[in-house]
């Protein structure tokens, strides 16, 4: 059963509106949701525009079309999140820094992502290094997490296997700077080639969608190739 009727998933996707950008209160209105819940979905969506208003303390939200499409679809056929291999990001990170981690986990879980999260992902009785030997070649994005701690001992080796992967295949790699760590340099050489994400709390919303956004367009060019490296 379709979450929205045919005729409103028709307006909502394939509408020819002249205009480029809804509202929240026109999407609301075709697609039979509160306004609230309209926002809920797009406030943190990468690629809204937010928009500062005089008369209210929250900004406007302009949405183009492309951004709800996209948001629509995803509604449409919902991820059934760590029941699949196929994960779109591995959240590799030091053991001392799990806290945190987990908190950025639940927001990208929270957009629908499907999160390899050790804690969430590795099923009982499984060795560690046998299930990141078989994860790792199959994920789309692996994002590094760099705090006071530094890198884990594990988390180095998940950070070389990442670097490869982006060499042989093209996989993403995004090293993410943890609150109070403000100079890249603090990241490892190779790593420093990649653009950064910098948290400068754990709910950063500005640095999550960025991570978010990193991570969708990997998924997206991942679609668009080959499986010669799967």
């Amino acid at each position: 059963m379709s979450l929205f009727p045919a005729a409103t998933a028709k307006a909502a996707v394939e509408t020819k509106h002249t205009r480029a950008h809804f509202s929240v209160h026109e999407l609301a209105q075709l697609w039979k949701l509160s306004p609230a819940l309209i926002t809920s979905l797009f406030v943190e969506e990468p690629g809204v525009i937010l928009v500062d208003s005089p008369r209210s303390r929250s900004p406007i939200i302009s949405i183009p079309e492309s951004v709800a499409a996209r948001v629509y679809q995803r509604l449409l056929v919902p991820r059934r999140a760590n029941l699949s291999d196929d994960f779109d990001v591995f959240l590799a990170h030091n053991s001392h820094d799990k806290a945190i981690i987990e908190q950025i986990a639940k927001s990208l879980r929270r957009r629908r992502l499907n999160v390899w999260f050790d804690s969430w992902s590795l099923p009982p009785g499984r060795v560690f290094q046998e299930e990141i030997e078989r994860v790792l070649p199959r994920v789309r994005t692996v994002a590094i997490f760099v705090g006071h701690h530094g890198l884990g001992r594990w988390e180095r080796l998940e950070m070389r296997a990442a670097i490869s992967n982006f060499v042989a295949c093209g996989r993403a790699v995004i090293p993410v700077l943890l609150p109070g760590i403000l100079d890249p340099l603090h990241l490892p050489l190779f790593l420093r080639e990649f653009s950064h994400v910098r948290f400068e709390s754990p709910d950063d919303r500005a640095a999550l969608r960025q991570l978010a956004w990193g991570i969708t367009a990997a998924v997206a060019v991942r679609a668009k190739k080959s499986s010669a490296c799967k």
